[in-house]
């Protein structure tokens, strides 16, 4: 946990069962197609496409893949690679460990660009637009100021606060921002006076 990873890094290796039969299904339609492409008149079915696209959904590395086209080499024990680069926010996963479909044995996040939500009162909503440039300070860097950009207007209203989320997006390549840490931002807007309406 807090470590980097990049895109394709080895984070474990998993047996399955289910992915070792995978693997061997894949294998005998690859025997029996070739056999069938050797009868006069037979067309192919392409089981062995149909195997492999099943372990593409299960997100088999394409190295694994490959291998196993190349070599015909059943292997007990499958790599993970990591899907994106980032930092290990949460890692649950352990040395002789049993886990199931859909369970989060790893939490990775890019951290070179980050969010800060900021709470917008209500009267000051018509000043805030899409694109537009925020100066931010953050309590653990108070002599410094942070150029952000607003990137989305969230559609919901607090009524009890009567505040509307704001997310601004800041650059972090240098990694000193870290997740849930408080700021403060700064909003630039061009007021003009309008005339008063009473309905």
């Amino acid at each position: 946990t807090g470590q980097n990873v990049k895109a394709g890094q080895l984070l474990m290796e998993v047996y399955s069962p289910e992915l070792l039969a995978a693997q061997q299904e894949y294998l005998i339609a690859r025997e029996n197609q070739n056999a069938l492409k050797a009868l006069p008149g037979k067309a192919s079915f392409s089981l062995s496409q149909a195997a492999l696209e099943r372990m593409k959904i299960w997100d088999i590395p394409a190295s694994e893949l490959n291998r196993l086209t190349k070599t015909g080499e059943v292997r007990r024990r499958l790599a993970l690679l990591a899907p994106t680069s980032g930092v290990v926010l949460n890692k649950t996963a352990v040395q002789g460990m049993k886990f199931t479909a859909g369970e989060t044995l790893f939490e990775i996040a890019d951290l070179s660009q980050i969010w800060l939500l900021v709470d917008v009162f209500e009267q000051d909503l018509g000043f805030v637009k899409s694109g537009q440039k925020v100066n931010v300070k953050v309590n653990a860097y108070p002599d410094d100021v942070l150029n952000g950009t607003v990137a989305f207007i969230y559609p919901t209203l607090n009524s009890e606060t009567r505040t509307v989320k704001v997310r601004i997006e800041l650059d972090n390549k240098d990694g000193r921002l870290k997740p849930s840490m408080y700021g403060e931002a700064n909003l630039q807007a061009t007021l003009t006076s309008q005339p008063q309406v009473t309905v």
